[in-house]
């Protein structure tokens, strides 16, 4: 559902939906999601040398490039333009609620 809904608001081409959906729905949540699955799993004890390489590269990535990048395109395409922002801050809290109901299904599967 939730890559779906991703695919969904690619396929729409509003350009700063995408941006908003990928910065807030993905590049600036995944790092800290990532910390704690990876702080968990030392906790826990258990060796998971290639996933903890996955996630250790995509924490890095993320806080490095990715959501640095999203960021400066979201200042690019909405400058100060108060209506872009305004909706903007719309699609972002779409994108949260959306990885919020992926995580909510997740832990109803446990």
């Amino acid at each position: 559902e939730f890559v779906d809904h991703t695919f969904q608001v690619i396929d729409e081409g509003k350009l700063n939906k995408v941006a908003a959906y990928f910065l807030f729905g993905r590049d600036d949540p995944i790092p800290v999601m990532f910390l704690r699955v990876s702080a968990t799993l030392k906790e826990k004890g258990l060796k998971c040398s290639s996933f903890e390489k996955y996630l250790e590269r995509h924490i890095t990535l993320d806080q490095e490039t990715h959501c640095p990048l999203s960021r400066k395109a979201l200042m690019e395409l909405a400058g100060d333009d108060s209506l872009i922002w305004a909706e903007i801050e719309r699609y972002a809290v779409e994108a949260i609620q959306q990885r919020m109901r992926l995580w909510d299904g997740i832990n109803e599967s446990f």
